[in-house]
């Protein structure tokens, strides 16, 4: 049974198939379950292999922010976790793989409804241990692109903010990491309307993904017309941004101004 024929049956995207297959994302033992009575598993096969599902489920430390954290962003964590390369488009904050703690808990106190503290520990702790993928043995290659309202934009106080943009500074050093500004002088640009992810992985046979978020919701977008469609955005608006080494110089003067 192919990819594709498997999903039909179960009513799921062959990438998402081909992702289990292949190991790049954990596997729900709901699904193991689903996969092996399609597949025609006996008792014995199906008993031994829940077991590993379950064991498994257990070896990501996203894991433990199940029934804390939304299910669609425990499922982003986990496949940024075995991504090669990120590439990531910002025009109102700093990123998450490059946001401080203090940042990161002056965005969540803005919100316009009461958030349950434990919920926002939770957050902010998923948030901080992402951010070992940027030094871990084989680190994730790091692509990104901020619009300069997110230098500008004063995020929890001269102190918080100056030591963010440092933060940004010092994380933009490693050589997996490439941070851009497009500056307000560069004008309109395709990548305008709203912030995007795009995941990248090792293995050819796996599809990319661009991930898209909202104040209530993210979506997964995986068609290749999808993702050509937001690689060209992002590369015009690559075009556009300043180099590296001029993005330091700006953001050097932003930090200064903050002093």
């Amino acid at each position: 049974m192919t990819c594709e024929e498997a999903a039909e049956r179960l009513e799921c995207s062959p990438s998402k198939i081909s992702r289990m297959e292949t190991g790049r994302v954990s596997i729900h033992p709901r699904d193991v379950r689903d996969l092996l009575e399609l597949y025609g598993a006996d008792e014995e096969q199906c008993a031994a292999l829940l077991v590993i599902a379950r064991e498994a489920r257990e070896r990501g430390w996203w894991h433990s922010f199940f029934g804390v954290l939304p299910k669609l962003y425990l499922t982003f964590i986990g496949l940024e976790a075995e991504a090669t390369l990120v590439r990531t488009y910002e025009p109102q904050l700093i990123p998450g793989l490059l946001q401080t703690e203090a940042y990161a808990r002056a965005l969540r106190s803005r919100y316009p409804f009461r958030r349950d503290p434990e919920e926002t520990d939770s957050f902010i702790a998923a948030r901080m241990a992402r951010q070992n993928h940027l030094t871990r043995d084989e680190p994730l290659n790091l692509w990104a692109i901020l619009d300069e309202a997110v230098i500008r934009r004063m995020v929890g106080g001269t102190g918080i903010m100056r030591d963010q943009l440092r933060h940004v500074l010092e994380v933009g050093m490693l050589p997996n990491v490439t941070i851009q500004v497009i500056p307000f002088a560069a004008g309109a640009h395709p990548a305008m309307e709203g912030s995007f992810t795009i995941l990248e992985f090792s293995d050819p046979a796996d599809p990319q993904l661009v991930y898209l978020e909202n104040l209530m919701s993210s979506l997964y977008l995986e068609q290749e017309k999808e993702i050509t469609w937001y690689r060209l955005v992002f590369d015009h608006a690559l075009a556009t941004a300043l180099s590296p080494e001029d993005t330091r110089k700006l953001i050097t003067e932003a930090v200064l101004g903050l002093e």
